[in-house]
């Protein structure tokens, strides 16, 4: 096997490679999103369900403090940097959890 030969053999493996590594990396990374959309998705749910239950100026409070959640939410996990989907589902969960339990020690 001539260089040239051995060389293009060596990149055609280091293609096929790279390519099995990106896919990987892809549905990781759509795994990563899927899961925070469905922690988006329950947040909302939860939030409906306990604007239901708020007075007027609570429900006020509580949509000044989603906007202010969200925005801290995205600065932060943006400057965690590494894994941003990671990050914003993780923090999305808690606080769905935050607010489960907010609608939880209403009065029935």
């Amino acid at each position: 096997m001539t260089k040239k030969n051995m060389l293009g053999y060596v990149v055609k493996l280091l293609i096929i490679w790279m390519g099995s590594s990106l896919t990987g990396l892809t549905y990781a990374q759509d795994t990563k999103v899927a899961e925070y959309q469905t922690a988006e998705a329950e947040l909302k749910n939860v939030q409906k369900q306990l604007m239901e239950k708020l007075s007027t100026k609570d429900k006020e409070n509580l949509r000044k403090s989603q906007r202010q959640w969200n925005t801290f939410r995205n600065i932060d996990c943006k400057y965690e940097g590494a894994d941003t989907f990671q990050c914003l589902g993780l923090r999305t969960k808690e606080r769905t959890q935050h607010l489960k339990d907010r609608l939880e020690s209403l009065p029935h």
